[in-house]
């Protein structure tokens, strides 16, 4: 009986359909897709990187239109404040014109006053009763006609007033459509603006998203969209860092103002120098070209650290050399001498390939 069990168990733990538990192979391990390593597929990151070059694209324009309307803004607020100077210059002569024309209306009534007096008086009876000549009636004459030259200025001074009123007038609508455009432009820089702020929000997540994927993976268009990224976002934070804060703070070249009008084959402008005076520098930067340029002369080029080249041309006596750095307002040049009291010294400011409006980045005066 004994052996008889001893061979059921044996048959039942060893049979061949039942391999032995201790020897038996591990059940295989099924790859669950929750598990899966991290990080988006090679199409997934091509959509991502073009998504988000779309997106910095949009940026970047959005930036330009946000400076060129805030530009446009300055430039409507400097014309809107001299057409104001011009119309308090005006009040202040209305103002005196009608204190004139106050002044006329007092003589006049004195005037009329004594005429009134020198028909109607007595005291002149006894010159005339002795044969001399009558003062009341020479006076009378003498008052009417000053009694006319008076109405006359009076009408001219009314005139006058009346041309500057509607001068007055002219000027207070020119003033009122350039603060409607000037408000225009601030409403499309701030709407700029918000499209900037609501494209770097729907950047950040991309850019996690993005983190830590293998450059390695790209192909040519991945790597396309990755350098039009780099670009737009370094050129972002060097506006950011240093562009914007020196504007309006570059030295003149040459203390006189800016001439009327502007040179019609170049985008910069003339100021006016002194025979001999010195020309400076607007900014600390690396000298780039000195040299003849037809047309204009000695020109001198200047990289400033912050994306910007100066040009200033009209000039004679370089004191500085390709590659030298120079410091701010340090001596570059002369001006020439001119048979004038005056010499026109060309400026021009340059951003890359974009022309930068000289009266917007120079200082009035340094």
């Amino acid at each position: 009986m004994t052996a008889w069990f001893c061979f059921l168990l044996f048959q039942f733990r060893f049979s061949p359909g039942s391999p032995p538990e201790e020897v038996a192979a591990p059940p295989p391990v099924l790859m669950d897709s929750s598990v899966q390593p991290e990080g988006p597929s090679s199409g997934r990151v091509s959509s991502l990187l073009e998504k988000q070059a779309q997106l910095w694209e949009v940026v970047g324009r959005s930036r330009d239109q946000q400076r060129r309307y805030t530009d446009s803004q300055t430039v409507l607020q400097e014309e809107r404040l001299e057409w104001m100077a011009q119309r308090d210059r005006l009040t202040v002569t209305i103002s005196a014109t009608n204190r004139a024309i106050l002044k006329k209306d007092r003589r006049l009534r004195e005037l009329v006053e004594a005429v009134y007096k020198l028909t109607h008086a007595t005291f002149g009876q006894a010159h005339v009763l002795a044969g001399r000549r009558s003062v009341p009636r020479d006076g009378r004459i003498v008052l009417l006609t000053l009694l006319e030259r008076e109405i006359l200025e009076k009408r001219s001074l009314q005139a006058d007033l009346k041309r500057l009123r509607d001068r007055r007038a002219s000027v207070d609508e020119t003033v009122s459509e350039l603060e409607s455009l000037e408000e225009n432009f601030r409403l499309l820089a701030l709407e700029a603006e918000s499209l900037i702020k609501r494209s770097l929000f729907e950047i950040e997540p991309l850019e996690r998203r993005l983190e830590g994927v293998n450059k390695l993976t790209f192909d040519m268009q991945d790597w396309n969209h990755y350098n039009r990224i780099r670009t737009i976002r370094n050129a972002v934070k060097n506006e950011n860092a240093g562009t914007v804060k020196h504007r309006g703070m570059l030295v003149r070249p040459v203390a006189g103002p800016v001439l009327p009008g502007s040179p019609t084959d170049r985008p910069g402008v003339y100021l006016s120098g002194q025979p001999g005076d010195s020309v400076r520098a607007p900014e600390a930067g690396t000298v780039r070209f000195v040299g003849e340029v037809d047309g204009f002369g000695t020109v001198i080029v200047i990289e400033h650290d912050f994306g910007v080249h100066s040009i200033v041309g009209r000039i004679e006596l370089p004191s500085v050399k390709a590659g030298e750095i120079v410091r701010r307002a340090q001596f570059i040049a002369k001006v020439p001498a001119s048979r004038s009291s005056s010499h026109p010294v060309y400026v021009e400011l340059r951003s890359g390939r974009e022309v930068l409006d000289p009266h917007l980045w120079l200082k009035n005066n340094e």
